[in-house]
Formats: C-alpha cells, structure tokens, sequence
C-alpha cells in the first residue's frame, strides 16, 4: 500500500519537495540482482518523481519476465492511498518459479503406486492404514498420508502435488526479496505497509465448517487434525502453537476433573477442621501435578496408541515438510553480516542485552521486597501508616502493587528486548525468536513467578510470619493474578477490535462529506488492522507457557485454578482464532520446526514444577510439622530425587522418536528414490517448454473497486464490498 497524492495543501507540500538521496534511497530498496533495476539520476528529483519511478519499477520486475505476477492497482476510498495488488495464480508461472527458486513439493499419494504411501497408522512390513478427516478449506482431501518432499524440477512435476496457499505466498515473498528489499520500502517511505491479503470465502469455511474461528462455537473439542487445515492457510509457524494448545488443553482434563472433589473435600474440611485430611489430597494432588507435566511432556493420549507430544510434533513436522528447515530451506535475514559474527562487538552486545535482563529482575526483586516490608510493618502497627497510606490496607494494596508491577514491567521488557534482539546480528528468522524468546522468557519468569515463590520460600525464614500465614497470601495473591491476567487479555483484543472500527468509521465519514459513492472494500478494512508481528507471535505462545508455569508451580495452592484453566482455554483459544482471522491483518506464513525455544520453556518449568511441589508437601503441609528442619530437608531431598527420576525414565523409556515416526522415515528412505528414478526412465516430455514469461500470456485483468480482496495464491480478485 503506497501513499498517494491528495489535493490536501500540506499533502502538495510534501510530494513537490526535493527527495533527499535519491540514488542511495534508490540502492537501498531494489537488490540490482539479474541486472534489474538499474537507474542513473543525473538531477534531482521530487518525491512525486521518486515515488512514481519507484512504483513504476517495482510493477516491472513484479509482473515483467523475471516473476511473471499478476499485478493490479487500485486507489483507496479516499484517495490517500494506492494499492497494489500481487497474484501468483498461473500454473506455469508457478512451476517456472519454483524451479528456478528450487522450491520443496509433496510427492502425490498416487505416486507411491505399488509402494504404499506410508501414513502414522503403521502396521510393519511397508504396509499402513490410511484414514479421511474430510476437506481441507481449499478443497483438498485431508488424510493421515506422510507423503514425502522433493525439490521441484521439470522431470519430476508429474510426481507432485499442487503447493497450498501459504507454500505459495512463502514462493512469492522468497522470489520478491531477490529483487526488492522490502522492509526498506517501507523505511525510505515509498510504501506505508506490505501485507498477505485475507480470502473471506476460506474465513468462512473456517468458520462455518470447522468452527474454529466461530466465536460462538467455543467448547470445540480441540481434535489432533485440526492444526493440518491451519497450517494449509496460516503457515506451519501459527499451526504448531496451536498443535501444542490443543494438546495442552485436551490434558488439561485429568487435572481439571480431578480437582472438583479436592475442593469439595477442602470446603468440607474447613467446616469440620480437618486440616490434615485436606493436606493428604494435597499430598496426592501434588503427585498427581508432577507426574501429569511430566506425561504432558512425554505423552499423551487421543487414541487407543501413547505417543508422546514431541512425537506428534515430530509427525507434523514430516507430513507439513519442515524438516531441517532452519538449515536447508530458511531465509538469511537482511540485516545478517557473516563478518559480524563471532566479534567482540557482538559480544559486548549480547552481553549488554543480558545485563538489561539482569536490571529488570533486580527491578522485580525490589518491588517484591517492597511489599512484603510494608506488610510486615502493617502486622506490626495495624494502625500506622507506611508513606501516607494506611496499613489496614496494606495486604489489599500490595496484591495490586504486585499485579500492576507484573504487568508494566512485562509490557516494558517485551517493547525494549523485541527492539534489541531485531537489531542483534541473528542469521535466520528462527534463530532470531528463538534468542528473542529467551531473554524475554527469563525476564518474565522473575518478573511473574519471583513474588510468588518469595511469599513461599523466603518470607517465612526471614520475617515472623508462619509458613501457614504464608501460604494463605500466596493463595489470595494468585487469585488476583489470574483473574486480573484473563480480563487484561479479554480487554486487549476488544481494544484491538475498536481500534480498527474507529479507524474504518473515520474514513468512511470522511469520503461520505465528499458526496463520493464508492464503497469500502474487505482489503482496505484489512489494510485499517494491526499487523500480527513476530512480536504478537511470541506473546501469544509466551503467555500459554507462563499460564502452563502457574499451574505445575502453584497448582497445589489452589487446585481449582486447573478446573478454571481447562474451560478458559476454549474461549482463549476461539478469541485468538478469531483476532487471527478478522482483527489482525493475515499472518505472513513461515516455515517451522514447532514453537521453538517454548518447548524448552515447558520442560524447565516441569521440572521445577516437580521441586517445588515436593517442597510445598514436605515444608509447607501439616504433615510434617513435627520434623525437624534436617528431617525435612533428606524428605524432600528423597521426594524431589524419585520424582526427577521417574521423570527421566519416563522420557528415556519412550526414546526421541515414535515407532510411527522411524517407520514413516525409514518407508520414505527406501522408496522415495525408487520413485523418482522409475519416473525419469518413463519421462518423455523432456523439458518443460515454457513459450515465454511476459505479460502475454498473463495481462492483468482490468476489474472494478469491489473485487478487491487478494493474495498471492488465492483463485482470482474476488470479494464483495464491506
């Protein structure tokens, strides 16, 4: 979307002043690659002149022999902006690209022939059982095959499937950056933003098929096949975070289930003072927590047949053809220099982002020790005052002192690391959220559980309180939290909601008061949405690996929290589907290898979960109140001890990959090149004549203002007005 030049007297200001390096702007945003693009200013040149020439240029080399696209432009209701659209949707067009970019392609079931295209229903000896799960949202059958992938070629197309919608903006993005730069577009100010275009027909498939953006179907079971039609529209990226919700969720049930008579037997408990009898379904529930997070991890079950969650991943990771993406298929990111790496610059600038991480903890710790100052002076003189406010109300204000410092310093962190890790010299867009989850993560992980575990863990030996007292403000403090932690999010995305209304309802008005008779189209509504960066991407899955956090650490505390979690996630998860496909602008799809550096999140939480539950059964239960300290301490010693180990013999007995997962691979090694070998002794055709790339064959299609709604891959512009 470019601006575009309105009869605004400031607006003429602007677009007749002198573009100031013109030649460097000019270098900045085309690559020059095949020789493309080549420009000599020998004066200079106006904005309007840079602006068109830079236009003009960037619909040559798009939809000129080099990419073959099909382009079309359009202005705005209003008149300020000008888009341009950009189509990959010719059949030839697309296998030119794609062997000329060396593109992977999912082999045909069909190709297998006498082999058996091997599916996660192995039955040994090359045989499997193949089952239907209906359609696709673009049509496609929607099966457990694991077909495997190959680079394309002209010998071998008759062998492969046609690529889906998100391989195909990937194609288009990835031949667009031979030539363009495109975030420098955006920076030299030629283009205002640059988006994937949604289509309202797959929305709508989505929607009233499957219902998984259907805010109103919100106790959807969430199925083990549903992250496959995701990934066909949104990219394996988006699909993987919602593989691993689902699985997270369906576990969720046990714990949620089992915690309802807890917390009756604890109401009852507190009628009759059994304190102890409560204390023993503590005992048992924190087991039960420990060892859930540790099946979580290594397995969990939708059918007859255990597997593990990372074996599912696994699985996804062959059938959507991301193996060894980050180091064979992803893109090196524009600002990587090579010789950069391994410096001492780059050392002290890692390092000086790490220390912020240090500081912000600190930040944390303060604050903490703060509160529980002020809390001690108010058990002391309940009369008092501490800075003017009185200490009757201390444990009420510092609850939200706790809160409102969780939330602000997360919302500061995540603003100042997400700019400090773009500007760190990372290779490849995984390497970069990977190394950006991290420190975000450690930051978060003090800043979220450290007020918590100080209440518990140090508040009881270094003030007079009992760690009984203790842990009832660990209770009301985590209440508060939780709750406080779903209605922010709830009242995020209704933000992000009005905001983009406000801003369709300004432009509407404004063009109603030039008596104009155009209509507002789907795309200029998308082009009013926020942009879902890798910034929201990572919120997203940091926020679900924090909430999964609270429940292995301070799920004895408050049992019922699993019961409240478990039926949370239905809507969280409808509203995320819902802010993906109508709130935010589509996601640009990226290849991936599962949520990255979340997964290693989920497994050190889980074992500190299993610490700090044996911690919280030994210190903390009545149980043991007659021990003495160095009794305890070789109790929980044991009990953490057996726990870890059971831990690792559980993963250790299940191995890294799934008996269906060895089998897929070891069917694809032994026949893929069969496959392919047969195929080139039965080629007839030769190579692929293509007549010629030009506009042609592939001459833009003059179309009114009301079918503007488009992407690269979809069936044609097609929607109707908004």
């Amino acid at each position: 979307m470019f601006p575009a030049e309105t009869e605004d007297a400031k607006n003429a200001d602007y677009w007749t002043s002198e573009m100031p390096d013109a030649s460097g702007a000019w270098d900045r945003i085309f690559t020059q690659q095949y020789n493309t693009a080549q420009m000599d200013f020998l004066k200079p040149m106006t904005r309007r002149e840079f602006h068109n020439v830079v236009r003009e240029q960037l619909v040559e080399l798009l939809s000129g022999p080099i990419c073959a696209f099909r382009s079309h432009e359009f202005r705005s209701i209003d008149g300020d902006e000008q888009f341009l659209l950009i189509a990959l949707d010719n059949p030839e067009v697309i296998k030119e690209v794609a062997k000329e970019e060396e593109f992977p392609a999912m082999l045909l079931t069909s190709a297998y022939k006498k082999y058996n295209c091997p599916t996660d229903l192995a039955e040994g000896g090359g045989m499997f059982r193949a089952k239907k799960y209906g359609e696709h949202i673009d049509g496609t059958m929607h099966t457990n095959h694991y077909p495997g992938y190959v680079r394309f070629s002209e010998h071998n197309q008759n062998l492969l499937a046609q690529w889906n919608q998100e391989e195909l903006i990937r194609l288009v993005r990835r031949r667009m950056k031979k030539l363009v730069r495109l975030q420098s577009l955006i920076s030299e100010g030629v283009a205002k933003q640059i988006f994937c275009a949604h289509h309202w027909q797959d929305l709508s498939t989505f929607r009233n098929k499957l219902g998984w953006n259907d805010p109103y179907y919100v106790m959807q079971w969430p199925t083990e096949e549903l992250p496959d039609c995701i990934q066909v529209y949104f990219g394996p990226d988006i699909a993987f975070f919602f593989h691993w919700f689902n699985a997270y969720t369906r576990w969720l049930l046990l714990p949620a289930a089992l915690c309802i008579p807890i917390w009756l037997e604890e109401q009852v408990s507190a009628r009759n003072g059994t304190e102890e009898e409560k204390w023993w379904l503590y005992v048992c529930f924190s087991i039960l927590l420990g060892l859930w997070s540790t099946a979580f991890l290594s397995r969990w079950q939708d059918y007859l047949i255990r597997a593990r969650y990372k074996h599912n991943k696994n699985l996804k990771v062959l059938k959507w053809g991301m193996q060894n993406y980050e180091e064979a298929v992803a893109e090196v990111r524009r600002n990587f220099k090579d010789k950069y790496r391994d410096t001492w610059a780059e050392w002290l600038q890692n390092a000086f982002h790490w220390m912020l991480c240090a500081l912000f903890m600190l930040e944390t710790v303060l604050v903490t020790f703060f509160v529980s100052t002020w809390r001690r002076k108010a058990i002391e003189e309940p009369l008092g005052t501490f800075f003017g406010i009185e200490n009757t109300k201390a444990r009420l204000y510092g609850k939200t002192a706790v809160t409102v410092n969780i939330k602000i310093i997360d919302y500061l962190w995540t603003a100042l690391s997400t700019r400090l890790s773009n500007m760190e010299n990372w290779r490849t867009r995984g390497e970069l959220l990977n190394k950006m989850s991290e420190k975000l993560f450690a930051v978060k992980f003090v800043v979220f559980y450290y007020p918590f575990l100080y209440t518990i863990l140090i508040k009881p030996y270094v003030s007079d309180d009992s760690i009984q007292v203790c842990f009832e403000a660990l209770s009301g403090d985590l209440k508060l939290f939780f709750f406080t932690q779903i209605f922010v999010e709830v009242l995020v995305l209704f933000v992000y909601v009005g905001r983009a209304w406000l801003k369709v309802f300004l432009e509407i008005r404004k063009t109603k008061s030039k008596s104009s008779n155009k209509q507002y189209t789907y795309l200029e509504y998308q082009a009013k949405c926020a942009e879902y960066s890798d910034i929201d991407f990572i919120c997203d899955v940091e926020l679900q690996v924090m909430n999964y956090g609270f429940l292995v650490l301070f799920g004895v505390c408050l049992p019922y929290v699993c019961f409240i979690c478990f039926f949370v996630n239905f809507p969280f998860k409808r509203m995320l589907a819902y802010k993906l496909s109508y709130i935010y602008q589509r996601p640009s799809p990226f290849g991936a290898e599962g949520i990255g550096a979340g997964e290693e999140m989920i497994t050190v939480l889980s074992w500190l979960g299993v610490v700090f539950n044996a911690y919280l059964v030994i210190f903390v239960s009545p149980l043991c109140e007659h021990m003495s300290f160095e009794t305890k301490m070789c109790y929980f010693v044991a009990a953490e001890h057996c726990l870890l180990v059971l831990k690792v013999v559980i993963d250790a007995a299940l191995g890294p990959k799934s008996m269906a997962q060895r089998r897929i691979e070891e069917h694809q090694d032994r026949v893929i090149e069969r496959i392919l070998q047969e195929n080139s002794k039965t080629e007839k055709t030769g190579h692929l004549k293509v007549r010629t790339l030009s506009q042609r064959s592939l001459q833009s299609t003059n179309i009114g203002d009301a079918t503007m709604m488009t992407c690269p891959s979809f069936r044609g512009f097609s929607c109707g007005s908004f």
